[in-house]
Parts: structure tokens; sequence; C-alpha cells
């Protein structure tokens, strides 16, 4: 009798499992439509539920199968990732908007202003709470970014920057002296030539200094650069280039002012050079004797090459965490960036 009862409840269990996997708790439903921005139709558009994913056509189109009572979500790279709700519906056309990151990163090259703020990125709205200084030389601040929103700002009036806060894209005429630089005699300045100048040099603005190639600053020698003097790189790329390289034990003191910045950039720049003139010259590198926070602890420059020993930084034998290279105050160093 008992094993009669048993046989006839695993007879009924197993007919209720039967039932149970035949009878299906959530309906599939076939969903249709089409992606699109406020410029037209988008193809590439993923288009993804619980368990499936497809992406649209040249015409913005999808279907898709998923489960009733659940959700897609349409994500291309450049929009807003958008979620809708699925019920019984079969047709959902979706529109994506803009993301304003990668628009002002790729698109404005962000140079117009940052969307998360009002205006440009170095003049934030947004104050923050700051924590307590750590040090003498930290100074607390309740604002984020360079800028203090209530001051003024350290570029405002002297710098190419100011001028594209300003709303204009091209530098202010380069003079000195109320004098165009165009007019001013010139000193072309090699490595070779620094390397016999002695060890202290004074570049003063009456004249406009030319770098020819790699010039270094080298080790017991210090570059003092009048307020208002005008440096220009010589055209060349790679080996060719034209940079200034503070190399480890060397100095420089450009002691610019807000009336008479010193100003870096490419030769034959006279201003009015639109902001979009890159990569004229190499630029300024300074290299110094601190400890890295890497193996094995000194390591060359990027750009200079490996057997050039003045090119490396850091120190391995005796670094020195309060190392040195001068001072940089007023300075505008414009138009570099060429592939050294």
């Amino acid at each position: 009798m008992k094993q009669l009862i048993f046989n006839l409840f695993s007879l009924i269990f197993s007919v209720a499992l039967l039932f149970s996997s035949c009878d299906p708790t959530e309906t599939l439903v076939s969903v249709s439509g089409t992606v699109s921005s406020s410029a037209g139709v988008l193809e590439g558009v993923t288009v993804a539920g619980s368990n499936s994913s497809t992406t649209t056509d040249a015409s913005g189109n999808y279907s898709i199968d998923i489960q009733e009572n659940s959700s897609l979500t349409f994500s291309l790279e450049g929009y807003v990732t958008k979620v809708e709700n699925i019920t019984n519906q079969t047709t959902l056309n979706v529109t994506l908007t803009i993301d304003p990151w990668p628009e002002s990163f790729s698109i404005k090259g962000n140079t117009s202003e940052d969307p998360s703020f009002s205006a440009n990125s170095l003049i934030p709205t947004a104050n923050l709470s700051a924590t307590s200084p750590t040090g003498a030389w930290y100074s607390a601040a309740n604002y984020k970014g360079a800028v203090n929103p209530s001051g003024t700002a350290w570029y405002e009036g002297w710098s190419f920057f100011s001028n594209i806060i300003a709303g204009n894209n091209n530098s202010s005429a380069l003079e000195v002296n109320g004098a165009s630089v165009s007019t001013l005699p010139t000193k072309e300045v090699s490595d070779g030539w620094m390397l016999n100048a002695g060890d202290t040099i004074n570049w003063v603005n009456d004249t406009v200094y030319k770098l020819n190639g790699f010039v270094f600053v080298n080790d017991g020698q210090t570059l003092n650069i009048e307020a208002g003097t005008v440096i220009m790189g010589m055209a060349g790329a790679q080996s060719n280039a034209s940079a200034l390289i503070i190399a480890r034990g060397g100095k420089i003191y450009a002691n610019g002012t807000s009336t008479d910045p010193i100003v870096f950039t490419y030769d034959g720049d006279a201003g009015n050079t639109s902001a979009t003139t890159r990569g004229q010259w190499g630029g300024l590198i300074l290299l110094g004797n601190a400890s890295l926070n890497s193996t094995p602890g000194e390591t060359a420059i990027e750009g200079i090459p490996t057997n050039e020993t003045r090119g490396i930084y850091g120190n391995i034998s005796s670094p020195n965490d309060a190392d040195n290279s001068g001072v940089l105050r007023y300075v505008s160093i414009r138009h570099g960036g060429t592939n050294i």
C-alpha cells in the first residue's frame, strides 16, 4: 500500500514538472523601429535586451525579440545611452541626444567650453570644500580648477589664452617695447654655442633668440632671460627639431611680467597667429634630479636620443627631491609639439 502511494505521488510530481516546463512564465515580444538623432538616422546603434542584442542598419532600423515587461538599452559612442521599458508594444522609435563630453573633445577640440560648467573649464562656477593644508607649501582653496572664480585669473590680460577666453582665437601682435619682433636683431643659438657660453648666460629683450636644433642648458650653467624677451624655435622635426632643454644641474630663470611676458614660439611668428597652429617647433623641457617612482630611478626623456646623457631625468646614485631647475614666471609657450 505504501509503495502504491509513493508511486502515485511520484507520478503526480512528474506530471506537474512536465506541465510547468511547457508553460513559460515569460512571453517573447518582437520589437522593431528606427533610431535617430537630431541630425538624422543612426547606423550602428547597439540595441540590447537581457538575453539578446542587435545593431541598427544603414537606415537606422532594428528588430529584436525580447521578453515582455523588460527593457531595451540603446547605445552609441558619442551619444547619451537611453533605456526604454517594454510591455507589449511592437514598434519603438528612439531618438538619441549627443553626449556633450565627446562633442566637446572630439568635435570642438575642447577649445570652447567644459560642458559640466557654464563657462570655460578654467573658470568653474562650482565651489568645493577643501581639506586643511598638509604642508607649508600648500594653500587651501574652496574652488575647483586652476582659477579662483572670485579673483583675477592668472592668465588675464597677458597670455594667448586670455585672447581665446575673450573670443579671439588669434594671438596679439608680437612686440617688444612697442616694436614688432620682425624689426629686432636676431641671435641664432646652437648647442655648440651654449657649450662655450660660460656658466652664466643672459638673454635680453632687444634681441630675438632663435634655437637651432636641441639646445641644452648644461649642468652648472644658468640661463637668465629678461622680461619681454622672445625666443623662437627654428623649423624641423625629429633629429632636426628645435627645443630648449634644461639638463640636470642646469637652471633657467625666466622672470617675465604681466606687461612684458617672455614668449617662446616658432621662427617667423609675429603674432596674429591662430591657436590651431601647432607643431611648429619642439618646446621647452626641464629635467631634474628628483627621485622617481619607477625603476631604475632615472630615465631618458621621450624624444631625445637615449645615448644623449643630458636628456636623462631622475637620479639613481644621489636623488635630490629638493632639486630646483629655476623659475618660469609670466612665460607663454606657443605653437610647439613637433615630432621630436
